[in-house]
């Protein structure tokens, strides 16, 4: 009986593990979307800018804020970018399973050391997700800088 308890206590925390990380993915992508405007907003504030008759310095350092928000948009949507993985699991697997393969599955539900595998998979991808906004968020703030230190050139 002590085995079976246990295996439902560790399932039980195996999945609020589980939905705690699908909670903080989802928040990383929407914090990711909600980037992407200022981004797009801070390249086309400095290609414009260029086009205006402005000192050398002011034109070299509007150029270092393109690329700086340039890089921000990349790494912003590195963290949006689908992880497929491995054709054995997740989405693309399920992709190619029959509705019965569905349903036996569904039935036979995930046993702890699936779970525990999901588990950390989600574990990897969302700190790098995460890191992936830390450092966009940088490069804004650089490319904030470069465009503040232009108008005073």
């Amino acid at each position: 009986m002590s085995d079976e308890v246990s295996e439902q206590a560790a399932e039980q925390r195996l999945i609020g593990r589980r939905d705690e990380l699908q909670a903080l993915r989802a928040s990383a992508d929407a914090k990711a979307q909600a980037m992407l405007a200022p981004m797009c907003a801070g390249i086309g504030g400095a290609v414009a800018l260029v086009k205006f008759e402005i000192s050398p310095t002011a034109t070299v350092l509007l150029g270092l804020a393109a690329v700086a928000a340039s890089a921000a948009l990349i790494t912003t949507l590195l963290v949006l970018l689908p992880r497929l993985g491995r054709p054995a699991v997740g989405l693309v697997r399920w992709a190619r399973m029959s509705a019965t393969e569905h349903a036996a599955e569904a039935r036979a539900g995930l046993s702890v050391d699936e779970l525990a595998r999901h588990v950390a998979r989600l574990s990897r991808i969302v700190p790098r997700k995460f890191r992936l906004l830390q450092l966009a968020g940088w490069l804004l703030i650089a490319t904030t800088a470069l465009v503040a230190a232009s108008l005073l050139a």
